[in-house]
């Protein structure tokens, strides 16, 4: 999705986010860089009533940095 991003769309920058709470969600993100986290950012329940705050992460590669880590690569 990243390459399609910025090779067919012409994009400068892609993002993407992803709750503390789905570690499969943050593990995806693992080639893009972590801009930032906002701490508590939603409530989620698991269909009890009781809930927890959970953080979003925040994550981006630029184009100049995802053609940098082509360049690396070979």
């Amino acid at each position: 999705m990243i390459r399609y991003s910025f090779e067919t769309l012409d994009a400068h920058r892609v993002e993407s986010t992803a709750l503390s709470s789905n570690p499969a969600s943050v593990n995806m993100n693992d080639r893009m860089i972590e801009e930032g986290v906002m701490r508590d950012r939603y409530f989620v329940s698991s269909g009890g009533i009781l809930g927890t705050f959970v953080d979003e992460h925040r994550y981006r590669p630029l184009r100049s940095e995802w053609n940098e880590q082509l360049k690396q690569k070979g």
